[in-house]
């Protein structure tokens, strides 16, 4: 089983959490802001963007009001990434910006999920080495005695012509790919959603089209 990031959103408890919408970016030249095109409904949505940019140790600076999980990890190969969420009230416009201290291309996915009582949330971060190069990236396993209702499955896999063959087994909703950077220094960028409850979540590899050097995660959520 591969190494990567244990991440674990909370809320509230409560099992009427959908995924309502999903959405992906990439940049065709390296930028200092970095526009994300936000879900049209937002009013008590739980809005999350995985992101990744190719460019050295470059921290991405996070919009007021929105919380990181994890930021500037590898995989090993100089792509880094991190993860970003929100619980939404309506007034954060069509977009959102992220900014970083450098010029970088970067790309990221964005799903947003529905849950009329959500309220707070809190989130813990578990970064291991990432393994060796190889085309099947495994989000870790994931247990905690609380009940959660969802799991995403990501992972960031290098090289701009990588491409997702297949996901973890049943997550099948809210399956992303995007491509971001250019030639070689690129990367691939997948992600799938599953909606189920339990306290344990092990989601399964990705199957990728080439051996990279990779990272993943397991996000749960309720």
């Amino acid at each position: 089983h591969m190494t990567g990031i244990h991440q674990a959103l909370i809320s509230s408890n409560s099992i009427n959490l959908f995924l309502e919408a999903t959405s992906t970016g990439t940049e065709a030249t390296a930028v200092t802001s970095h526009v994300v095109t936000l879900p049209t409904l937002l009013a008590n949505r739980l809005v999350m963007v995985v992101w990744a940019h190719r460019g050295g140790a470059v921290n991405v600076t996070k919009p007021t009001g929105w919380n990181i999980t994890w930021n500037n990890l590898s995989n090993g190969d100089s792509q880094l990434w991190g993860m970003f969420y929100r619980v939404c009230d309506g007034s954060e416009g069509t977009t959102v910006t992220f900014t970083t201290p450098s010029t970088v291309r970067a790309a990221w996915l964005v799903y947003s999920f529905v849950n009329q009582q959500l309220s707070t949330m809190n989130a813990v971060t578990d970064f291991l080495t990432p393994p060796a190069a190889n085309n099947a990236p495994d989000p870790p396993l994931y247990t905690d005695a609380s009940q959660y209702y969802g799991s995403v499955a990501v992972a960031l896999a290098s090289n701009h012509l990588t491409t997702t063959n297949s996901y973890p087994a049943n997550y099948n909703q809210g399956q992303l790919q995007v491509n971001g950077g250019f030639n070689t220094t690129g990367f691939l960028l997948t992600g799938a959603y599953l909606l189920t409850d339990g306290t344990s979540f092990d989601p399964g590899a990705f199957g990728i089209s080439a051996t990279v050097q990779t990272a993943a995660a397991t996000i749960v959520v309720r």
